[in-house]
């Protein structure tokens, strides 16, 4: 009995043996391929890069070069490109808390490839453009802790805390002031939420918004009750001395009227030669001249900028004087003012381009709304007259009133809002 019994537990362990070598090579697989592929069921897998952060100087002007030593391509966030996994970088500088660093252009971020991080008076950015670094305000002296976070799965995939001379204001400098505002322009009453961008060791904040009102905290709201451009100044102090930084605020008083507004940057010839290639149209409401509420695009010609608007008693249209040219981002605006009966065009702010008379009340939306895209626009078929935009487009808004042009200025001077 005792043999019998001993040669069946003799002939077990072996195959449990099998069984769990088997096992633990599904196990290792499963680990693998999760970390190659993602976990099966949607969820996405982190990005991975392999980084590398240190100073550079230009000119007495420190800044942080990045470097891609391997691993995912990955794409900042908000930046404009949309290629890779998005990622969020954050510094801490010396006297602040963390700061998401914006993209002063679209940003894909590859093997080999170096990002540069700059300090500026609206806060720490990221630019491919060493030049554009360079410019830069500088960091205050001290610690920097520099985060690469995976926006989607929200986990920290690179770190390092670099130690900076201090070529910005260090805790025995005076600051230096800076601050942003959403929104920089609107009718009146206009309620402004202001953020703080100062760098360095700051004791204090002092604001005056231009009209008899002042605070003291660090990030304040405030409404301004009346319609006139307002300079708004921060004041920022330590035991070492004071900063200040201004901007205007516009506040408009309501226009009957219709605005359209776009930044619109095109990624190849605005104008080739072929006539099957109208790399134009921005945005139309309709898609037909007899029922296009408006419509903003390049010319016929793709020359120009052309705003066209359609009212109860006629449809006009009038063109700029400035020829866009591929790379390079124009903020454009249409205007119909109702009560002073014209239709105008701005370019990057400053005067009208062209103006053109024009009355009565803007005809319902058709409901054929159409944003460019290389696809094309129909006008007026699906395929003889389709307009096209091979480009970027942000910041596209309408309004049903009329803008001023001290509005449209603000809101240029506000630069290129994010994607």
């Amino acid at each position: 009995m005792d043999r019998v019994k001993r040669s069946d537990q003799e002939a077990v362990t072996p195959a449990i043996s099998v069984m769990l070598l088997v096992l633990l090579v599904v196990i290792i697989a499963i680990i693998v391929y999760a970390f190659i592929y993602g976990v099966p069921g949607g969820l996405e897998k982190s990005a991975f890069i392999a980084a590398e952060a240190g100073v550079v100087e230009i000119n007495g002007t420190e800044y942080v070069a990045i470097q891609h030593r391997g691993g995912d391509d990955v794409f900042l966030n908000g930046s404009g490109a949309a290629r890779g996994i998005p990622i969020d970088i954050r510094t801490t500088a010396a006297g602040g808390g963390p700061v998401l660093a914006g993209a002063d252009a679209p940003v894909t971020w590859k093997a080999g490839q170096v990002l540069y991080l700059y300090n500026s008076a609206e806060g720490p950015k990221i630019t491919i453009d060493r030049l554009t670094a360079a410019e830069g305000t500088g960091f205050p002296a001290g610690k920097l802790e520099l985060v690469i976070i995976d926006t989607n799965a929200e986990v920290r995939i690179f770190g390092t805390t670099i130690a900076i001379d201090g070529s910005g204001p260090g805790p025995d400098d005076p600051p230096v002031a800076g601050f942003t505002a959403d929104p920089y322009s609107g009718t009146a009453p206009l309620t402004v939420q202001f953020s703080d961008t100062s760098t360095g060791v700051i004791d204090s904040w002092s604001w005056d918004f231009g009209d008899g009102n002042n605070e003291t905290v660090q990030s304040p709201s405030h409404t301004f009750a009346d319609p006139g451009t307002y300079t708004v100044k921060l004041t920022v102090a330590n035991s070492g001395g004071s900063n200040d930084f201004s901007r205007e605020i516009v506040v408009a008083p309501e226009i009957i009227g219709f605005t359209v507004e776009a930044w619109v940057k095109w990624n190849r010839d605005p104008a080739p030669p072929a006539s099957d290639e109208r790399w134009a149209t921005i945005v139309v409401d309709g898609d037909r001249d007899s029922n296009s509420r408006y419509h903003l695009q390049h010319n016929e010609g793709n020359t120009l900028f052309e705003i066209a608007m359609t009212t109860d008693a006629n449809r006009r249209f009038t063109r700029s004087t400035t020829s866009p040219v591929r790379d390079t981002w124009y903020h454009v605006v249409g205007v119909y003012n109702q009560d002073a009966g014209w239709l105008r065009i701005y370019v990057n702010g400053g005067g009208h381009q062209g103006s053109i008379g024009l009355t009565g009340t803007i005809i319902p939306s058709p409901g054929r709304y159409q944003i460019g895209g290389p696809a094309g626009i129909e006008w007026p078929g699906p395929t003889s007259m389709l307009r096209k935009f091979d480009g970027e487009i942000r910041g596209l808004g309408t309004y049903e009133r009329a803008f001023t042009q001290a509005e449209i200025q603000a809101r240029y001077d506000a630069g290129l809002p994010p994607a």
